[in-house]
């Protein structure tokens, strides 16, 4: 029995101890691994605990050199050994390496189809949530709108309404004649030193464009948008932010237009879109909130939408060839007046409120009484193409129209009931809108 090498695994001994029944010296903790695994000495079989075995001391400054290691061929094995165990290892962590690259890249394709996955969930719960939020707001007020205009339809315009029309209208014509157009109006000179000074991406990238805008009658600061992506937009032009989104339409827009707030707090607009709908809004500056207050439905298109003199009337144009008259503070359809064989692009109330216009497929522009809801005359062929523009000046005099199919804008007298002016741009410059300035000097 030697008393430097483990009688068990036979390596130098670094914790000797020795069997007090047998004799044999072991590794410490070789030996109490063994005795806990099978309780016998591993030499002699006997029944051997823990308590059996006693450490002797040894001098641990001295190590024996194995034998193997002990001679130059012996040592040569010894580094072989090192060497295939070196490279067994080195093989296994590639390996290993190699695995967990694969792991790693199978986990970041999962991760990226779940990102997708993810996405696009919550595009289609937004858009089940718009389509449930519109079909609630459409239920709510189905019965409601249904009743008043059946009883509102069936009457029409009351005398009263016609009466308080045409008052209106002689007021604003008095008062018209005795404006004077301000010093401080810039020359054409002027206006053509104007430049774009800054520009705001407020509608979805993915669908980009606005198609109306409209500015605040008293702040004008306030713009509001309508783009292709179905939203209208009320922007602040001195913080430079979206105030709100009005996001209920599912086509999109054709038309905004702010309207008479009922406080200060409030701002109302309306909106009109595609789809057939054209919704009022009340948006509280105060605390942020907005709330659909009435919902216009129509059999087709809304091509656009239009305020009365009066601020409590609002009209709104068809694709199909029909108009509505609405009571904006009770939230009401007055009245629906058709035009047969005819198909509208665009709508506009004259400044008096006493005509309304209706720009058709075929390039005609049909001038309606208001009061007898029948039309008044045509200007017949203004253009070869629908009219999607109209505009009338501020003082009542000038009609303007434009089609975005061909590179022409026409302005009309409608005290002669003829064009007085044809501007034409060169080809491909096609006008999406008219619009006068306050003046009536520009356009």
């Amino acid at each position: 029995m030697s008393l430097n090498t483990c009688a068990l695994s036979g390596n130098i001994l670094e914790t000797p101890v020795v069997s007090t029944k047998t004799g044999h010296v072991f590794e410490k903790r070789v030996i109490e691994k063994h005795i806990e695994a099978t309780g016998q000495c591993p030499i002699t079989g006997q029944e051997l605990e823990l308590s059996d075995i006693v450490a002797i001391q040894h001098n641990k400054n001295i190590k024996p050199k194995p034998l193997k290691s002990t001679s130059v061929p012996g040592m040569l094995t010894v580094f072989q050994n090192e060497w295939d165990t070196l490279m067994l290892e080195t093989y296994e962590l590639k390996q290993h390496l190699h695995t967990v690259r694969q792991e790693l890249s199978h986990a970041l394709y999962q991760h990226d189809a779940a990102c997708r996955v993810i996405a696009r969930l919550i595009r289609e719960r937004d858009e089940a949530r718009r389509a449930l939020g519109e079909l609630q707001h459409r239920v709510t007020n189905k019965n409601l709108e249904d009743k008043e205009n059946m009883e509102a339809e069936s009457l029409g315009l009351t005398q009263d309404i016609i009466d308080t029309i045409t008052s209106t209208s002689k007021k604003l014509t008095k008062a018209r004649k005795k404006r004077v157009i301000s010093e401080n109006l810039a020359s054409a000179e002027k206006l053509t030193e104007y430049k774009n000074t800054k520009s705001y991406p407020i509608h979805s990238s993915t669908d980009p464009g606005i198609v109306a805008i409209d500015v605040h009658p008293v702040n004008s600061n306030l713009l509001l948008t309508g783009g292709k992506d179905g939203n209208g937009v009320i922007f602040d032009k001195e913080s430079e932010r979206k105030l709100v989104t009005f996001d209920q339409h599912s086509k999109r827009i054709t038309d905004v237009a702010f309207m008479p707030s009922t406080s200060d707090s409030n701002i109302r607009a309306v909106t009109c879109s595609a789809d057939n709908n054209a919704f009022l809004w009340t948006f509280d500056t105060a605390n942020g909130d907005k709330e659909l207050s009435y919902a216009m439905t129509h059999d087709s298109e809304v091509v656009g939408c239009s305020l009365h003199p009066i601020n409590q009337y609002m009209a709104t144009g068809c694709r199909n060839g029909s108009w509505k008259f609405h009571d904006i503070n009770r939230g009401v359809c007055l009245s629906t007046i058709a035009s047969e064989g005819s198909q509208f692009y665009s709508s506009k109330f004259h400044p008096d409120g006493v005509i309304f216009a209706t720009g058709c497929a075929d390039g005609t522009v049909q001038i309606w009484d208001v009061s007898t809801q029948q039309v008044a005359t045509k200007f017949q062929q203004s253009l070869t193409n629908p009219i999607t523009s109209l505009a009338f000046s501020e003082n009542g005099f000038y009609l303007g129209i434009a089609s975005n199919k061909e590179p022409v804008v026409q302005i009309w007298d409608l005290r002669k009931l003829a064009p007085i002016e044809t501007i034409d741009y060169a080809p491909g410059r096609l006008v999406n809108s008219v619009v006068f300035d306050h003046s009536g000097k520009y356009l």
